[in-house]
């Protein structure tokens, strides 16, 4: 009800779909995610709901397309992101990158509460400011990936992959190379420690 409420009505709680609350909200945070291939209101308008309930972001694609969403109708959300007119108008690539975005980028509200109660307000941030990064990072990779394969082809897309992998693996070595092997994590100040449950 929330949801419906903040995409048909505007900032004065009247009815106003072509103004409405989540439209602005989406238009004020689109350039954000542009450099993913999704700089669209319609996409982020999807995030935002998507914070809920993952599966809502479906829901909300075909809102914003004025589908029906009845299991016929499936197809026609699918297709309707294709088209120019599309709130959401993505291409492969960038579909690709949304659904990459959309999977990592935040836990369901649900799922923040708990973590909430179980490691605190502090921690939740924290968690949920990594999940979000490392969703931008992977996404943004997918989205120039996908970009090299799709505009210049098979052979500059594998090239770009590779480097997105030695990238990454290089990464891995630096941090286990730097990797203190004789201080206990637990210890105040990293401090060599001698007790053997360390």
């Amino acid at each position: 009800v929330i949801i419906w409420i903040l995409q048909s009505c505007d900032f004065t709680f009247r009815f106003n779909a072509e103004n409405s609350i989540l439209k602005s909200i989406g238009q004020f945070l689109a350039p954000i995610f542009a450099p993913l291939g999704f700089g669209s209101w319609g996409a982020v308008v999807c995030l935002i709901c998507g914070v809920v309930a993952k599966e809502i972001i479906v829901g909300t694609m075909g809102i914003i397309n004025n589908v029906a969403g009845d299991i016929s109708t499936n197809m026609l959300i699918s297709e309707s992101l294709l088209l120019s007119s599309s709130a959401l108008h993505l291409n492969p690539c960038s579909a690709l990158s949304f659904l990459v975005f959309s999977l990592l980028y935040l836990p369901c509200i649900s799922t923040i509460g708990v973590m909430r109660k179980e490691i605190g307000k502090k921690w939740t941030l924290i968690a949920m400011l990594i999940q979000f990064t490392i969703a931008y990072i992977l996404s943004f990779a997918v989205y120039k990936i996908a970009l090299c394969f799709a505009v210049n082809g098979a052979v500059s897309g594998i090239i770009s992959v590779l480097i997105f992998v030695a990238i990454v693996v290089s990464l891995f070595i630096f941090k286990k190379f730097f990797k203190s092997k004789n201080k206990c994590l637990f210890c105040p100040k990293n401090k060599k420690c001698g007790d053997k449950k360390c």
